[in-house]
């Protein structure tokens, strides 16, 4: 059985609402006054005791919201459930984006790793990264103060934003239509950091001096738990007139079922062993092995990802769903 351990945060984290960012700042065109957290850590290489200094623009969204100090850590990579998988001291260990690890760390061969995701038609030459497509579908990223792009850095998360680090190993993230998301200042640090996003869109940045870092959307969303184990999509479940609506692909994967997309009709079809479940895009009709019921709400897209009511999907298949409202968590339980 796997267990969790909760992780306290190892740095001190100063907000400066105010504070300039000269650094990183766009010439070619205005933008909305972002805020810049100054995070202050010790560096946990043997001996050192040096202080680090790093910079996260764009913190009114995003957080450095982890730290792990683990030694010497390589091999950063995650599966398709958005679980980060590495190496320290010869050890393989494993981490969810929200911070806790996973005790013991799947190591069976079954675990899928999943490949460095480069964004279609995106490309990254010198100080710039590029969008070539369709008329009104592209753009350019001017990196500042005569930054490189490190080409082999760049990479994409399950909901098309972009992600790539600089020659100083700073790390950037770009939405699907090259506007800045956030930049983390890791050039202070004295060494190479590697850098990875989830298919969630979590994303982990390592180094023998820093460890493990964990930079992460700020949002209200509804976790998710699934037979106690904390799910991360790209595509979060969100509330709506009262009803938890959960990307439904995700979900019915997750509780092992087989999808199939209908595009004749715009339905989904899911069976899991001798339960049979069809939803048709934009109507609260649906049926479980034929027999029609009436949803909460019908299915609608966001982000081109059907959201479904997610008692339903999980009721559908046989299992049972929880509300906790007290911490905003939705827990499944599969017989």
């Amino acid at each position: 059985m796997r267990m969790f351990r909760f992780l306290s945060f190892c740095f001190i984290m100063i907000t400066i609402a105010s504070l300039p960012a000269p650094a990183f700042s766009k010439s070619d065109e205005p933008e909305a006054r972002q805020v810049t957290d100054v995070l202050q850590l010790r560096s946990i290489e043997a001996g050192s005791g040096r202080s680090l200094t790093l910079a996260l623009k764009g913190a009114e969204r995003f957080t450095v919201a982890w730290r792990l100090s683990e030694a010497g850590p390589e091999g950063l990579a995650f599966s398709n459930d958005s679980t980060a998988y590495y190496r320290s001291e010869g050890q393989l260990r494993s981490v969810l984006p929200s911070g806790e690890r996973i005790v013991p760390p799947d190591s069976s061969s079954k675990r899928t790793d999943v490949p460095l995701q480069r964004p279609a038609d995106v490309n990254a030459e010198g100080g710039a990264v590029t969008k070539t497509g369709t008329a009104g579908a592209s753009w350019k990223y001017k990196l500042p103060n005569e930054k490189q792009v490190a080409a082999e850095t760049l990479q994409s998360d399950g909901n098309g934003n972009i992600y790539f680090q600089d020659q100083d190993r700073n790390w950037y993230s770009l939405n699907s239509a090259g506007k800045e998301r956030y930049v983390l200042q890791l050039d202070g640090t004295g060494e190479k950091s590697v850098c990875r996003v989830a298919p969630s869109g979590d994303s982990i940045c390592t180094s023998p001096s820093i460890g493990l870092i964990g930079i992460r959307e700020q949002t209200n969303a509804p976790r998710l738990v699934i037979d106690g184990k904390e799910r991360f999509f790209p595509q979060r479940p969100e509330v709506v007139n009262g009803t938890s609506l959960v990307p439904l692909r995700a979900i019915f994967e997750a509780l092992k079922a087989n999808v199939v997309w209908h595009e004749e009709d715009r339905s989904v079809e899911a069976v899991k062993g001798k339960q049979s479940v069809r939803l048709k895009l934009g109507s609260a009709e649906a049926s479980v092995n034929g027999k029609k019921l009436v949803l909460e709400q019908p299915p609608t897209l966001r982000n081109e990802v059907m959201m479904v009511p997610l008692r339903f999907v999980g009721e559908a298949l046989g299992a049972t769903v929880y509300w906790e409202s007290g911490t905003k968590t939705i827990q499944i339980v599969t017989p």
